[in-house]
């Protein structure tokens, strides 16, 4: 994946995030429920300024530009 950075991600628009499941055993995508899938998946997650900053590890890192972190919810996250 490398460094990645999304400039127009707007969920008013119906955009989501299709990300690998567990990706380098970070356990993304794991949980017995909706609350705990996302609680991993905001262990990932930081908020730099106006973008929203996800690192999976091993230099994967994805960058939402002018995104606020807080708003998204797990059915805009896919995992597969």
């Amino acid at each position: 994946m490398g460094k990645d950075v999304i400039y127009d991600f707007k969920l008013k628009q119906g955009d989501q995030l299709i990300i690998q499941d567990n990706m380098n055993g970070t356990g993304i995508g794991s949980g017995s429920t909706d609350a705990e899938v996302m609680q991993n998946f905001r262990k990932l997650v930081k908020q730099v300024g106006r973008d929203t900053v996800m690192n999976f590890g091993d230099g994967d890192v994805l960058t939402l530009k002018n995104f606020k972190a807080s708003t998204l919810e797990r059915g805009d996250i896919w995992f597969w």
